[in-house]
């Protein structure tokens, strides 16, 4: 088993071998996690799909901050000079 976050496990099903993903909702004990239960194929492209999704959005982040930076670096000329 695999804890991902401190919220998700990863698991293989022991009767059909078949990949589950755990959430427990805050609060509640193991017995009321939801489960998604799917096929090891459908996982492989669940893995791909996210570290697509990750890396858009870890590219969109730094295109942000790096705007952020230098919308800040610059100032007017006018108050460079006071």
């Amino acid at each position: 088993m695999e804890m991902i976050g401190g919220i998700l496990t990863v698991s293989v099903t022991d009767d059909t071998q078949e990949v589950m993903i755990s959430h427990a909702a805050s609060g509640t004990d193991a017995e009321e996690a939801h489960n998604i239960v799917i096929m090891p194929r459908y996982a492989r492209h669940l893995a791909h799909v996210l570290i697509e999704q990750a890396d858009i959005a870890e590219a969109e982040s730094r295109a942000k901050e790096l705007a952020q930076t230098r919308g800040s670096r610059s100032k007017p000329r006018s108050a460079e000079r006071d």
